[in-house]
């Protein structure tokens, strides 16, 4: 601390004197020069950099599991106090006071084809934003945002990334955002603010953005000797450091993979990939206090992601450096020189040069760029179009690798020509504040005139609507007919006058989260109840009160329309549309009483508390009731102020009919329907806007009120060859659409009447338009993004581990633990800087998963003793000579690190390995006492406890993945010993390794068969009789039966105690184990009864001479003695993989019962119409409908699960390039119907004849009969008990040490592994001979044929 002070006073007063010297040499008037004292400074300011890192603390670890709190950290570093987590960093930020605050996302995205997008939204204060909007498509040209260039929009909500029709939304904090765009677009490259082309094109698209690189942080990542750099440039005083301060902005960006569908007019529908850089910025901006920056984004074709620039604001630096790279493995490291100086390139002429060139400096390498200039559209900012922004799209060459990307050029504008005419700010519509709420919370009525009535939390949504709309009356020319609302308090009050109303309610409550239950009944009663209970005395009086106060004595003879006004009513995701009570033309107390009732029973109608219980909706909600004066409509409807179907702004669409709006939303009459375009450039100009297609409806029906009250039905003819409203209420109408938008801040769905040339306002919510995803765009929801075309996919051993699609909660658990994991081992290898869970390692595609062949192998380049022919025959079963040193290079890029460091990350990885035992036995003990959650009694408490203990399901898997590696290692150190180099390989090699591999002790899969078949044993050696009530019980009814006989139960519990947690697909989260699950494991004990396959026992031990001396490969004496010494060791390490992945297993299958649990308590609480759902949703998800009710996640899981048996269909080549192949099961059995002998690796000995049994799934394992030679794709524990009874096995996918591979040897089973399509080329039936020495399967029915 004495030292860190020192420093302090040294840099304190070297500041001090420095601050008092001249100012540097000034080229062209702004960049300031390094001056005589640049070294100093610059020493200085690393010295003030260190002491800074030091009070800020050692480098913590900032992976957590979850990316709610995952800290904004990359490389270890704390930023300025801006935001600490991941979800905060992401949100919209709190603008500051500052009338320049700024809160900006940015997407520039580029791809091979030629296509480029950008798109911009930066929130400013008083509802205002930037819009950025470009598109060239080939074969299409330029379309670009009607604004442009000028980029000023108005009238936002303020608090969202939402813009002009433009929409940003995040789905998971620094993985996945969704970007969407529905309206007009024009034509044409548009550079001018006067002369714009005139031609639009209805244009929408709808992506999805996943990130490939990690986030770097402008305020923490930069490289200090860069930021020393540019600061040792200025001059230095007391105001420069302040004003750096003062105009701080947070900074950070990423990359990722663009896709998704554009629907342009005329045009097909393409489907688009484009490799984009995503920006998020906040703090304060004004454009004009820069003078110049260049900022480039460079993808390259090798997957590595640039950004480099120079940033000049003359108030603060003048010749600023910025950069990163981003390699394709997702490494990213700060950039520490650039040669580029602005004064040189496009300095004089105010525009980019058609090519210029420039080099810098990243991780001691030097990297050479040149760029060539192409389309270049023009953005200008603030009223005087100070700020020109120059976006080139613009291809790069670096050190002669190709790639494409963007220039963004800004120069000071200061020819403007001034904005005119700009629209005037109008004050958003608000709900009133939490103390207007507090002050009339116990009121029974409310006028609309009441500020209090505009809450929703005190009349619901309809009325309190009304009420924002009678406060804009006189703002937006148009009336509400007078009124008042009952509040919510007024049905309290009626529920505390009957407790058989209260029942009522709670049985249908319980109704809803009971399997099974009818809701009809328990509803009728509800219904029943509310319109015969007379209503209490209070509410009568406050009603009576009311109509005397706001229609005076006149009340009993003027028409009321009632109607519900429920809490949560009218939302953005569930409208609630025509699912309660509207009651018209109401006359007199008691009419009015009756309607009142009526309004408050239909919220507990079956069809209103069915659709909030599918959408996770509250059964139990309050209903205030709207009491409103009709009008004497000619013509009513409703209006919407964007297309409702797309979400499209380009027009307003009204529909239309005589009499009152009743026939129009109720569907009952043919309405006339009218579309007026909106200005595209000024959307909210109700003078520009223009009558459009028209259609005349027939109207054969209008609704009238009748004179004595009530609403009757009148035909019409002769009424479809007009509309029933003229052409300037259409306008008006419109116009007054545009106006309740801007003060709503989003599209509107309006109910309107008509009487004479006045216009009524009726009702106001937002437009609810559904999510657009296709079917196609589900399936590949979760598709890893790629960073570059010459990715290798491999389904192999992953898929053994996890085969199938997966459920999207295990798709987002299972695969960041596993990619951490994975990650962590290449790291200690040296192969990368950090894990991180980017789906490097583990990548899917239709929610398959898939290995990165390539990600694994670069190993090979950072270690010693790493062989890439080794590690396919250990991953893959098979050589891959095509993965070879210069495939791999491509990938890692960087220079290979020199023999020590490859030597050093060798023993870190083996000092890990060696720790990996340890720590996977110690969470071995601690799971045996380890709780998730045990004492939480809501969903919330639940899902928090899973949120903060899901780093301890990480980190068990990471443990268990290390140690499994050392038996992968283990087997090829014999590999090495046997055969050399692999490619010289032959069948008695493999099969040496089998034999070698046949006596491993202590196998924990092997246990499984071995005690089911135990357990058979017992219940047959009861007698004939007991094994034939056995099989002929239901499994559920078999548990009863097992439980009756001590005997059984104390074997079948310590079954379930050592091996419960197992289950096929075990790490998928939707599969019950069996201890969760029993009837699973009768039904395998069924299968064992009648095959009599429990007496077949486990092959016996043979020793280490035995097996030396039945090898084919002859070895030399050495060799012979090194394998004595490897052998026991090589035994124990496969061992060793079979319990560690018992143990992450057991850790799994308490996050199970977990989220099970969770599913249980979310559909209890109503939040899930089912609990099976949950599956569906991520993790994420899982916070936001807990914290949101959110009805279009519930409709979106509901989506996921049907389409995840089309996911399941798929199948994939083993190996692929650029990105995963599917395979067409019928071409291949077609292509390959008469093929003799299929070859693969075999992995255990013997030779054996007979039928083959192809099986798909574990659901068809019930064919298998005893002898069988069972074909499937791969094998995990849920398999295991069947091994007794197979006489041999073939599987598409495995190696040396894979499950089937293992316990096929301990049952002395022949096995052949990775032979391809297996399942798709035998047949079931079919007579099968396999050799598990030379790996061949002979088809003995096709021979004969031939």
């Amino acid at each position: 601390m004495i030292s860190l002070a020192i420093c302090a006073g040294i840099v304190v007063l070297a500041i001090a004197y420095i601050s008092r010297q001249r100012g540097s040499e000034i080229k062209a008037g702004v960049y300031k020069l390094p001056g005589q004292w640049y070294w100093l400074k610059r020493i200085i300011f690393c010295i003030m950099f260190r002491i800074r890192s030091a009070k800020q603390g050692k480098k913590d670890n900032f992976d957590s599991f979850s990316a709610e709190t995952c800290p904004m950290k990359v490389n270890g570093r704390k930023g300025y106090g801006k935001g600490n987590s991941y979800k905060e960093m992401e949100r919209p930020q709190t603008l500051s006071e500052n009338e320049f605050a700024i809160d900006c996302c940015y997407f520039g995205a580029t791809n091979q084809d030629g296509v480029n997008l950008v798109c911009r939204i930066a929130r400013r204060k008083h509802r205002q934003a930037e819009v950025w909007l470009f598109l060239e498509i080939p074969g299409i040209g330029c379309l670009q945002f009607p604004r442009h260039p000028d980029t000023d929009v108005y009238h936002t909500d303020g608090n969202s990334y939402q813009a002009g029709g433009l929409t940003f939304e995040i789905l998971e904090p620094m993985k996945r955002w969704k970007l969407t765009y529905s309206g007009k677009l024009r034509k044409g490259l548009c550079n001018d603010v006067v002369n714009k082309p005139q031609q639009y094109l209805e244009t929408s698209f709808s992506f999805i953005w996943s990130a490939f690189s990690q986030p770097f942080n402008f305020d923490t990542d930069m490289a200090p000797s860069l930021l020393a750099d540019s600061i040792a440039w200025e001059n230095w005083n007391k105001d420069f450091f302040q004003r750096l301060k003062d105009n701080h902005q947070s900074h950070y960006e990423q990359w990722g993979e663009l896709r998704g569908r554009l629907n342009v007019e005329g045009q097909e529908e393409q489907l688009l990939t484009l490799q984009c850089v995503r920006d998020h910025t906040f703090g304060r901006r004004d454009w004009r206090s820069f003078h110049r920056y260049i900022i480039q984004f460079i993808h390259l074709e090798n997957g590595i992601s640039i950004q480099v620039g120079i940033v000049s604001q003359p108030d603060l630096m003048t010749h600023v450096k910025i950069g990163y790279i981003s390699f394709a493995n997702g490494d990213i490291m700060s950039v520490t020189d650039v040669t580029l100086k602005l004064w040189e390139i496009g300095e004089e002429t105010m525009d980019p040069p058609d090519t210029w060139a420039f080099s810098f400096t990243a991780g001691g390498a030097r990297y050479n760029v040149t760029a060539t200039k192409g389309t270049t559209p023009v953005w200008y900012h603030h009223d005087d179009r100070g700020g020109k922004v120059m976006e080139v799209f613009t291809t790069f060459e670096v050190n002669s690798i190709k790639g494409r990307g963007i220039s963004e050029y800004f120069y000071r504008n200061h020819n403007g020509p001034i904005m005119t005419d700009l629209p005037s700010a109008c004050d958003m519509v608000e709900e009133p504040t939490s103390s207007v709420v507090s002050q009339n919370r116990d009121k029974i009525t409310l006028p609309f005139t009441s500020a209090a009535c505009s809450s929703s939390a005190l009349v619901g949504g309809k009325g309190s609507q009304l009420a924002q709309l009678t406060s804009l009356e006189t703002k937006v020319n148009a009336h509400v007919p007078k009124g008042f609302c009952l509040t919510l308090k007024s049905f309290e009050l009626q529920l505390q006058e009957s407790s058989k109303i209260r029942a009522a309610i709670e049985a249908i409550s319980s109704a809803c989260v009971t399997e099974g239950a009818d809701l009809t009944p328990v509803c009728s009663t509800a219904v029943d109840l509310f319109n015969s209970t007379e209503m209490c005395s209070q509410v009568r009086d406050a009603i009576v009160k009311s109509l005397n106060e706001y229609f005076g004595k006149d009340h009993d003879h003027i028409h009321y329309a009632v109607r519900s006004s429920a809490a949560g009513e009218d939302g953005t995701e569930a409208s609630s549309a025509g699912q309660m009570e509207t009651i018209l033309g109401v006359v007199g107390l008691p009419q009015i009483f009756k309607a009142v009732s009526k309004c408050w029973s239909s919220v507990y109608t079956v069809q209103a508390v069915e659709y909030r219980r599918q959408h996770g909706q509250p059964i139990s909600v309050l209903v205030g009731v709207v009491i409103q004066q009709m009008v004497p409509a000619k013509a009513a409807g409703v209006m919407f102020t964007a297309d409702p179907i797309n979400g499209s702004n380009s027009q307003v669409v009204i529909n239309a009919n005589y009499g009152l709006g009743e026939s129009v939303v109720s569907g009952r009459s043919d309405p006339d329907t009218i579309c007026v375009t909106r200005d595209p450039e000024f959307i909210y100009d109700g003078e520009r806007l223009k009558i459009g297609n028209v259609r005349a409806g027939e109207k054969k029906i209008q609704i009238v009120e009748t004179a004595s009250g009530g609403i009757t039905e009148e035909h019409l003819t002769g009424c479809s060859d007009q509309v029933c409203i003229t052409d300037k209420i259409i306008l008006s109408l419109s116009a007054l659409g545009l106006e309740l938008e801007k003060y709503f801040g989003s599209p509107r769905d309006i109910e309107w009447a008509v009487v004479g040339e006045d216009i009524y306002m009726l009702q106001c919510r937002p437009i609810t338009v559904a999510d657009s995803e296709t079917e196609d765009d589900l399936i590949h929801e979760f598709d890893t993004p790629k960073s570059c075309d010459f990715q290798w996919w491999t389904t192999g051993n992953i898929s053994e581990m996890m085969p199938g699609a997966v459920t999207p909660l295990t798709h987002n658990l299972f695969c960041n633990a596993i990619n951490y994991s994975l990650q962590t081992l290449t790291r200690l290898m040296g192969a990368r800087q950090r894990a991180s869970h980017l789906p490097k390692a583990i990548m899917s595609s239709c929610n398959h998963l898939f290995l990165s062949l390539m990600d694994i192998s670069s190993v090979f380049l950072s270690s010693l003793m790493v062989r890439t022919d080794a590690l396919a025959i250990s991953l893959l079963g098979e050589l891959l000579p095509e993965l070879n040193e210069e495939e791999i290079q491509k990938y890692y890029f960087r220079k290979s690190p020199g023999v020590l460091r490859r030597t050093v990350n060798f023993f870190n990885t083996m000092r890990t390995l060696m720790k990996a035992g340890k720590e996977t036995a110690r969470w071995e003990e601690r799971i045996r006492t380890y709780e998730v959650g045990p004492r939480t009694k809501t969903s919330a408490e639940l899902y928090h406890c899973i949120d903060q203990q899901l780093t301890d399901y990480e980190t068990v898997w990471m443990w268990t993945l290390l140690n499994s590696a050392k038996s992968g290692n283990m087997a090829q150190v014999l590999m090495s010993v046997i055969g050399g180099e692999c490619q010289n390989w032959t069948s008695e090699h493999y099969g040496d390794i089998a034999l070698l591999l046949s006596n491993c002790d202590d196998v924990y899969s092997a246990e499984v068969p071995h005690a089911m078949a135990k357990i058979a044993g017992m219940i047959a050696k009861k007698g004939p009789k007991s094994v034939e009530q056995f099989l002929d019980t239901s499994d559920k009814d078999c548990v009863q039966l097992i439980l009756d006989d001590q005997e059984l139960d104390q074997a079948v519990n310590e079954f379930l105690s050592r091996h419960g947690h197992r289950c096929l697909r075990e790490a998928e989260m939707r599969e019950k184990s069996w201890r969760s699950a029993p009837e699973k494991f009768i039904s395998v004990l069924k299968i064992i009864l009648k095959t009599k396959s429990y007496e077949k026992s486990l092959r016996d031990p043979v020793s280490v001479s035995e097996l030396l001396s039945k090898m084919k490969t002859k070895i030399s004496f050495t060799k012979r003695q090194i394998l004595r010494f490897l052998l026991p060791k090589s035994w124990q390490a496969v061992g060793s993989r079979e319990w560690g992945k018992s143990v992450s297993i057991q850790m799994v299958e308490l996050f199970k019962l977990a989220y099970y649990r969770l599913a249980t308590l979310l559909y209890k609480e109503g939040r899930l119409p089912d609990p099976d759902l949950i599956y569906f949703l991520t993790h994420q998800e899982i916070s936001k409908l807990i914290t949101s009710r959110s009805a279009r996640l519930i409709i979106k899981a509901q989506k996921r699960r049907k389409i995840l048996s089309k996911q399941a269909d798929k199948k994939f080549m083993k190996i692929s390039k650029a990105g995963p192949q599917l395979i067409d099961v019928n071409t291949s059995r077609a292509d390959t119907a008469n093929v003799e002998c299929l070859k693969g690796m075999p992995v255990s000995q013997g030779q054996v004849t007979g039928p083959a049994r192809v099986v798909l799934s574990l659901d068809q394992a019930s064919v298998i009969k005893s002898g069988d030679i069972l074909v499937v794709s791969s094998t995990d524990v849920g398999w295991s008990p069947y091994f007794p009874l197979i006489g041999g096995l073939i599987t598409e996918l495995g190696g040396l040490i894979s499950h089937g591979a293992v316990v096929a040897r301990e049952y002395g089973i022949p096995c052949i592994v990775n032979v391809g399509n297996a399942t798709s080329i035998l047949n079931s039936g079919e007579l099968l001979e396999i050799d598990g020495r030379l790996g061949t399967v002979k088809r003995l029915n096709v021979q004969k044929q031939v």
